[in-house]
């Protein structure tokens, strides 16, 4: 990956390649590709994948939140255009007591239950 950082998940090696917008999942032990899919957003990534409940969190720098299945099989989720228009979202999801904390370019979100 150019920028994205690598994410390491229930043994499971998940890298993002940003500009391609291709997620492939890796089995670090023995190097095999597991599976290799693109993940729908129309902009490129920056931020990291965020690993938390058995799904992958990724913010394309547009604004979209793509959630993945983490896994051995590959399945988007859900899709979520924040609405940033034009700016560019650059910062990884966080996770914290059960919570996802989201910088946009323009805002901060919390997500979680009460």
């Amino acid at each position: 990956p150019d920028v994205c950082t690598p994410l390491i998940m229930d043994g499971k090696l998940y890298v993002l390649d940003g500009r391609r917008r291709v997620m492939s999942c890796i089995d670090p032990e023995t190097g095999d590709i597991i599976w290799k899919e693109k993940v729908g957003a129309n902009k490129q990534f920056q931020a990291s994948p965020t690993g938390a409940d058995d799904k992958i969190y990724c913010i394309s720098m547009g604004g979209e939140v793509v959630v993945l299945s983490a896994g051995d099989k590959f399945q988007i989720l859900s899709q979520i255009d924040m609405g940033e228009g034009e700016g560019q979202c650059r910062s990884t999801i966080s996770a914290a007591q059960r919570c996802l904390y989201i910088r946009t370019s323009e805002n901060l979100y919390c997500i979680g239950n009460k």
